[in-house]
């Protein structure tokens, strides 16, 4: 989300798998050191070492320090205010969003790829 495009990718189902499994993240040099870290963090292979697995789950996340001086509550509340409120057009007005050639298609196996990650995790720890 902060990049416009997955950590990984492969319009290949085994090589992106092979690339989550084996290869290492590489940030862009304009995101912050803080939200480096939080991806990084967020992004281990091992499911037990990830932010947010031990037993303080969503609040070491939201502690982390690139959310300092996020409002949990007001979000909560939904008294938070968004930071693009943007202008349609009508209902069906789309032209807030880049066009982009075969979407669906990367979409859709972006879904399968996250629906299938428990087994591809399981299959990973038995190898």
């Amino acid at each position: 989300m902060l990049t416009g495009e997955p950590p990984f990718y492969s319009p290949n189902r085994e090589e992106l798998i092979s690339k989550i499994r084996n290869e290492e993240i590489f940030f862009p040099r304009y995101l912050s050191l803080s939200v480096q870290d939080l991806l990084q963090k967020l992004l281990v292979k091992d499911p037990e070492q990830r932010l947010g697995s031990c037993y303080e789950g969503a609040s070491e996340i939201k502690n982390h320090p690139w959310f300092d001086g996020f409002e949990w509550d007001s979000l909560l509340s939904k008294e938070a205010r968004a930071p693009f409120v943007p202008v349609l057009k009508r209902e069906t007005d789309v032209s807030n969003f880049d066009p982009v050639k075969c979407f669906s298609n990367y979409f859709f196996n972006f879904l399968s790829f996250f629906r299938n990650l428990p087994r591809y995790l399981s299959i990973r720890s038995k190898i």
